[in-house]
């Protein structure tokens, strides 16, 4: 079976404006649990909006799972999330695009603390994408009048609440990044752990 493609979140719409902030990538190679990884990271995005907790509106767009007796589990599953800034505002969005391979994941044991876990064993790698969205609903582009000083009220009169978002799309993805490597104990850059310790073990109790 051939490796799926990336896929693009958009073919924009004119008038929306996508502003990649951060991209960055997690590798992994050792024993860790994938279902709590994988738990970790649903609950970061829902606790801080931007997935639904319904299964049916989560935004996974893709998931592919190929089993290996030899090599071990191969798994494939990709994120498009998003949100609106606090306060409603319209004319920008957050979004954090996370794409996950897993590569010969097999079943282990593991001792921690005197007791005896299941666990799993592989290489995983986690791309992370923070994106701030521009006038997402062509709302501006719309508009017979704001469309001509669109550029001019953005860039200008608007440039300091403009810094504020992309500042704030940062720091999000920096959040869910930090959590991820707090889990799998790797350097992180924040100065507190996100989520403290309760996401910092690899294997669940």
């Amino acid at each position: 079976m051939p490796v799926p493609r990336l896929q693009h979140r958009y073919n924009l719409k004119s008038g929306v404006e996508k502003q990649e902030l951060v991209n960055n990538q997690i590798t992994y190679k050792d024993v860790f649990s994938l279902s709590y990884l994988y738990k970790l990271m649903h609950e970061w995005v829902v606790d801080n909006g931007y997935a639904s907790s319904s299964d049916d509106k989560f935004n996974e767009v893709f998931f592919l799972q190929k089993d290996n007796p030899a090599t071990g589990k191969e798994y494939w599953f990709r994120w498009r999330l998003g949100k609106e800034p606090e306060g409603g505002s319209k004319l920008f969005k957050y979004e954090i695009d996370i794409d996950v391979h897993v590569l010969g994941l097999k079943e282990v044991e593991v001792t921690q603390q005197n007791k005896r876990f299941k666990a799993d064993k592989g290489e995983v790698e986690i791309s992370v994408i923070g994106n701030l969205i521009i006038d997402p609903e062509t709302a501006w582009e719309s508009h017979p009048i704001l469309k001509s000083y669109k550029q001019f009220i953005l860039y200008r009169l608007l440039k300091k609440k403009l810094e504020g978002h992309q500042a704030q799309a940062v720091k999000d993805t920096e959040r869910f990044l930090d959590a991820v490597k707090t889990y799998l104990q790797l350097p992180t850059y924040l100065k507190e752990k996100e989520l403290g310790e309760f996401w910092a073990k690899k294997t669940q109790e």
